[in-house]
């Protein structure tokens, strides 16, 4: 039994889709898009009636829907989900951002401000300034730590309109190609495939990249 809630970034479907087996993992463990806009009681009877369980059982699932909800409908979370996601700007920021995580920059963890700005430690990515510090989550590391990043400072966004984009991506690694794919591995896990890497160092545009 579920007690349905509402998605914050609900009115988006957007993103890659996780294509063989060999790229799945707890991080993009069923073929559905990046941003894929539902609530968590559409994602299970998805799931469910699919037969994406192992054996492709099916469970006796039940949903208490929502009341008056539509994928339009503004949601803020009443509880921060991560200490990496401490506001409304780091939820909506996120699906942008999460790319990020198998590179060599930062975004923000161990500020005030995580999932809410992007830098390296180079002069030319960006005019403002901050030092990433101890980690206040579990993960083992900080990208960055202690170096001063130069970054692009996302916080002035407004919210509401955050849509997915690769503009941020493909504007980091250009600058830095050498050493953007720290981790390509794990890019791939977060993409749910390989060709989206090799597109960007083919140097493709994000029209060419949606397009395919």
């Amino acid at each position: 039994m579920i007690l349905d809630r509402p998605n914050p970034n609900g009115e988006q479907v957007d993103g890659t889709v996780r294509k063989d087996d060999m790229f799945k993992s707890d991080i993009s463990f069923h073929k559905v898009a990046m941003i894929h806009g539902l609530t968590i009681g559409e994602l299970a009877q998805m799931i469910n009636d699919e037969g994406w369980l192992d054996g492709s059982v099916q469970c006796d699932l039940t949903v208490i829907p929502l009341e008056n909800y539509t994928h339009k409908t503004k949601y803020e979370l009443p509880v921060i989900p991560s200490p990496s996601l401490p506001n409304y700007q780091s939820v909506r920021l996120f699906s942008l951002l999460c790319l990020f995580e198998a590179t060599d920059c930062s975004i923000g963890r161990g500020t005030d401000f995580p999932f809410q700005v992007i830098g390296y430690p180079d002069p030319s990515f960006g005019d403002f300034t901050f030092t990433p510090g101890v980690r206040t989550d579990m993960a083992a590391h900080v990208e960055r730590q202690g170096n001063l990043c130069y970054d692009v400072d996302l916080r002035g966004l407004n919210a509401d309109s955050i849509r997915f984009t690769l503009k941020y991506v493909l504007d980091f690694y250009n600058k830095a190609p050498d050493k953007f794919f720290a981790r390509p591995d794990f890019f791939n896990k977060l993409a749910g495939n390989a060709e989206l890497q090799e597109q960007i160092k083919a140097g493709w545009t994000e029209e060419q990249i949606r397009d395919s």
